[in-house]
């Protein structure tokens, strides 16, 4: 059991370490409290979402599954883009990248057919994506637009339609 655990990037430590690190939470008053030997390279592999912001600093010998570099490098491969068909694609695929990352899951695991709700984004979620929209696409959707778009594919046409307006 310990070489499985091991093999997943969680290193085992002596129950005085342990001790000790709950003694000094507890004197804290901390109420959750995680204490343990990481390898985040290997824990990545097994866990995707430790490539999501929320844990970003942790995982610092590890490299971001997405490629993506933000709303600069969208911009110039949208510029690049020479059929409607590229640009829908690349607005298709940033949209998949930017919901996987929501949902903290990998792009390969989003339906870009499936409802936004069947896919679990809940309200929060839905106006953390309105944000990520935003800083990526430069243009501002609102969040009873981005619900009624109810799939990928249905808010792809609409930013699509909404960057041509530009």
């Amino acid at each position: 059991m310990s070489d499985t655990i091991a093999g997943s990037g969680i290193g085992l430590i002596p129950p005085a370490t342990a001790c000790e690190a709950l003694s000094r939470f507890l004197s804290r008053g901390t109420q959750t409290a995680v204490v343990g030997c990481m390898d985040w390279a290997r824990l990545a592999k097994v866990l995707p979402a430790l490539h999501t912001p929320r844990f970003a600093k942790q995982p610092e010998d590890t490299e971001s599954l997405s490629g993506h570099t933000g709303a600069e490098d969208f911009r110039k491969r949208l510029a690049k883009a020479d059929s409607a068909e590229l640009r829908t694609t690349l607005i298709a695929d940033t949209l998949t990248e930017l919901t996987a990352t929501v949902l903290q899951t990998t792009r390969d695991r989003i339906d870009r057919t499936a409802n936004l709700a069947d896919l679990g984004l809940d309200s929060l979620m839905s106006t953390q994506l309105k944000v990520s929209m935003h800083r990526v696409f430069g243009r501002d959707l609102p969040i009873m637009e981005l619900m009624a778009a109810g799939s990928i594919d249905g808010l792809t046409q609409r930013l699509d339609r909404a960057l041509s307006g530009s």
